[in-house]
Formats: structure tokens, sequence, C-alpha cells
């Protein structure tokens, strides 16, 4: 993993590319990726390319996820839900946001899939019984505090959302189940218990020194 030297480099060399996300969501946008036509309206993280979104959406589309129960946890837009439940899943998505959930029913509906869209807090939509195979989470990546309300869905300082997070999973996953999550050397450390038990599905190294990965959790 990397280490607290590392992420403070890469932190202080992302500059233009956060900037540049910033600016993107300042305003409504439209996307065609794998084959979806998603709406991203301003405030709500973009699929675009060279977003963790669409790295995380390009990594999923490599693996073979069928017939699989699955909670995307903050999810935004609904590209990665949307995604899986074209691909014969039964998927819940969640996110804090109401205008994530409005964007996502809509272009849920516009790609002519079915998702169990639920509004709230991180787990708290979930209830405590509901168990799942997967469970996907693409949260803010950089270790900083958000400067403007824009930020907000770009920064997690000091880990907090990933800690929370990773804090009600386990609880949320069958037997044998597993965690989808995009990691980053911008990002806070991975909660101690969960940082030697997963594996790199994908990495990306970006101009900047910005390192992307996907990284899958076994309970």
């Amino acid at each position: 993993m990397f280490s607290s030297n590392d992420r403070k480099s890469a932190i202080k060399n992302a500059g233009s590319n956060h900037e540049k996300h910033i600016e993107q969501l300042s305003r409504d946008s439209l996307y065609e990726t794998h084959g979806l036509k998603i709406y991203a309206p301003a405030g709500t993280y973009h699929p675009s390319k060279n977003s963790s979104s669409e790295f995380l959406l390009d990594t999923i589309s490599q693996l073979v996820i069928k017939n699989s129960k699955i909670v995307e946890i903050g999810c935004g837009t609904g590209v990665i839900s949307i995604y899986l439940a074209k691909n014969n899943n039964m998927v819940t998505s969640t996110d804090i946001s109401n205008i994530c959930c409005a964007a996502t029913c809509w272009n849920a509906k516009v790609n002519n899939c079915y998702l169990d869209i639920r509004i709230g807090d991180m787990w708290s939509p979930i209830m405590p019984e509901e168990t799942y195979d997967i469970s996907i989470f693409n949260p803010p990546l950089m270790d900083k505090n958000p400067d403007t309300e824009e930020e907000l869905s770009l920064c997690d300082p000091g880990g907090k959302i990933i800690k929370s997070y990773f804090s009600g999973v386990k609880s949320h996953l069958r037997k044998n189940g597993k965690v989808i999550t995009v990691y980053s050397n911008i990002s806070a450390e991975l909660p101690s218990e969960w940082s030697d038990r997963y594996r790199v599905l994908s990495e990306q190294k970006r101009p900047s020194g910005t390192i992307f990965q996907v990284l899958e959790f076994s309970i």
C-alpha cells in the first residue's frame, strides 16, 4: 500500500486534474459509456473520461458478474448500478443526495432497467437483516478538506467516509461476499483490519503521478 510520503506527494501534484473535476461538477452533462446514456446534473460526480467512475466501470465490465444481489453505496448518477442491473443482477442503489437519487432514477428509466433506489447516509437505508453478494463503493478519493460545496463529492478528509463504509459492510455481506471499491494514492489509509485483505483488480497511473486502483475484498 502507499506510504504517507507517497500520498502527500500525490495530493500535491493532483491539483490540475482536481480543478478539472470541480469545473465539471458545476454544469449539467450527458455521457455515453458502455452502451449507456447517462445524465449527470451539476453537483453530482460525473462519469467522464479519466474519472474514477469510468475506471471502475471499465474494470467491472471485464469481470463476470451475473445473477448476484448487489448494493452500491453512494451511487451518484447510477452508472455503475445501471450497468450491473442490465447484466442480470439485482441491484440496490443508495445515496445521501436527493439530486443523485433523482439522477439515478432518471438514468435507470432512460436505459430501461430497474433499480431499488434509496436515499440515506451510508448504510442507513439498508435494513439490518439485508445481505448481499457484492457491495460496490466508489468513494470520494482525495484526502483533503473541501474548500467549496462542489468538492464534497471529491474529498474525504482523514478517510472518514471510507471508515464509515467499512464499519458497516461486513454485516451486510453474505458468506463469501465481496467488496469492490476504488482506492488511490491521494486517499487516506484504509482501516487497519482491511489493509491486508484485498487484491488489486486493476491499476491506472496518471501523468500527474496519481495512481488509481480497483480493489476486491473478500469476507
